[in-house]
């Protein structure tokens, strides 16, 4: 498995108390499980290719000191050291300590933020499918000029106004 450069950064502003929590962040005393990848993603300051980047890869481990990501073959492209940097720094700031990020480029069977978005996406999809497809006024206007219900153009209006 090919492996990225190993980042430091250092936390942009670290507060005095001893437990290393960043000014205004209550929430950083306690490190998250690999598994919440998806919500931790969601709370980091990402944007573009970094943010692209990040949502594919799934959390291998974090410890006091450093989160390992392992993103597939197919996403490597994305990655560069600007990047992962990027990535340390919102990890550093979000977890208010100072945080070392490794990536490693190898197959993982874990639901990255990007497919877990795809997931939330289509079962959205699929309830305004149903919404529609059973509506009774939808129906009579069918019946009435004999029409047909054009499934492809049906979407949520979360996914509409992205």
């Amino acid at each position: 498995a090919e492996s990225a450069t190993v980042v430091d950064v250092k936390p942009a502003q670290a507060s005095a108390e001893p437990d290393n929590r960043v000014e205004g962040d209550s929430q950083s005393a306690s490190l998250p499980d690999p598994g919440d990848w998806d919500r931790l993603f969601g709370e980091l300051d990402l944007s573009g290719v970094t943010r692209a980047l990040a949502s594919n890869c799934v959390m291998g481990s974090i410890d006091d000191e450093q989160v390992v990501l392992l993103l597939r073959e197919q996403h490597a492209s994305l990655w560069n050291a600007s990047h992962e940097a990027r990535i340390a720094q919102a990890l550093t700031k979000r977890l208010g300590r100072e945080m070392r990020l490794t990536i490693e480029i190898r197959d993982t069977d874990g639901e990255t933020p990007a497919q877990a978005q795809e997931r939330r996406d289509d079962e959205e999809r699929a309830k305004a499918i149903d919404a529609i497809s059973n509506d009774g006024n939808v129906k009579q206007i069918i019946e009435a000029f004999d029409g047909k219900l054009n499934m492809g153009s049906i979407m949520p209006r979360s996914q509409a106004e992205r």
